[in-house]
């Protein structure tokens, strides 16, 4: 039978701490970037130049792949 080892199990819990961190960081961050996203649309809605539109929207969607690390 394996012998529980105290230290193994807190460098345990803490890899398990800093990966749901990380996991919620990665949600958040997508967030953000659809809410980049949403704003950026917003301010170009009344803007009737569809280049403008479409430029925007890919450096929106550009940095939503960055901060996803896609």
């Amino acid at each position: 039978m394996e012998q529980m080892n105290p230290e193994n199990d807190l460098l345990k819990a803490i890899y398990d701490e800093v990966k749901a961190m990380r996991e919620e960081i990665s949600r958040l961050s997508e967030r953000i970037g659809l809410l980049e996203v949403l704003i950026l649309e917003e301010l170009t809605d009344g803007v009737d130049d569809d280049e403008l539109d479409e430029e925007i929207d890919l450096i929106a969607w550009n940095k939503l792949k960055e901060d996803l690390g896609l």
